[in-house]
């Protein structure tokens, strides 16, 4: 989390990581963020979304590897902002 926030450290996230750590953002409830837990299972917000382990809420699942974010790209376009 403190890489992801770090404008001077970021770049030494992987960029399929931190694409993964904006989209899960983007997805996540309003009211989830607002909260400070996700709704569905009460896991913290947004530490869990910089997490390895997907959302017991079903938000969203664990963090992909390279070639299969590329694919999901692909095939969904999110639209996330790095």
């Amino acid at each position: 989390m403190w890489f992801y926030y770090n404008k001077y450290l970021k770049f030494l996230l992987p960029v399929h990581i931190s694409e993964q750590i904006a989209h899960r953002l983007l997805v996540m409830r309003k009211e989830c963020f607002t909260n400070g837990a996700c709704l569905e299972c009460g896991c913290a917000t947004p530490a869990l979304q910089m997490a390895n382990k997907p959302c017991a809420g079903n938000c969203y699942q664990a963090m992909m590897g390279k070639t299969k974010w590329a694919y999901f790209k692909a095939f969904y376009k999110p639209s996330i902002k790095i």
